[in-house]
């Protein structure tokens, strides 16, 4: 396969992925919800987000200022790890849809037409596709192919 050559997953493979893939999305799906929670409780009325980074010197009297280091600290290793469960899904060749919502995408191919394989985290198998250029809100049941639409 040549570099840029995309990695087509079968229904069968995508299928005996899952076990591995949905440890990884559930990872990831917690991940992002502490990320979340962690950027909003370093927020207060006078910074944003973007503003607070790690190591930041906070004013002298901030009675906070260790557990503000502590929760700083916690949300860089978390994006980490979040970075590294996304690479992990990556290798596999599946794709991330929604983080949160658990959704993944396994680039397939349907008699010639490029499709994706549209799984959630809650469902128990590959039971969906829907065209490349469209979301998860217009998946079909795998029993519906393209060439019957």
């Amino acid at each position: 396969m040549s570099p840029t050559a995309e990695k087509l997953i079968g229904i069968g493979q995508a299928n005996a992925m899952l076990p591995l893939v949905s440890r990884i999305v559930a990872d990831i799906a917690e991940s992002t919800r502490l990320v979340g929670w962690r950027q909003e409780h370093l927020i207060d009325d006078s910074r944003s987000d973007e503003d607070v980074g790690v190591g930041e010197d906070l004013h002298a009297d901030d009675p906070y200022s260790d557990e503000r280091r502590a929760v700083e600290l916690d949300l860089e290793r978390e994006r980490a790890r979040l970075t590294a469960l996304r690479d992990e899904l990556h290798q596999l060749g599946v794709e991330l849809d929604d983080p949160l919502g658990g959704v993944v995408h396994f680039p397939a191919e349907v008699e010639g037409l490029a499709v994706h394989l549209c799984w959630k985290l809650s469902e128990p198998e590959v039971g969906f596709w829907h065209y490349r250029d469209e979301g998860f809100e217009s998946r079909r049941k795998l029993s519906v192919s393209p060439a019957s639409n």
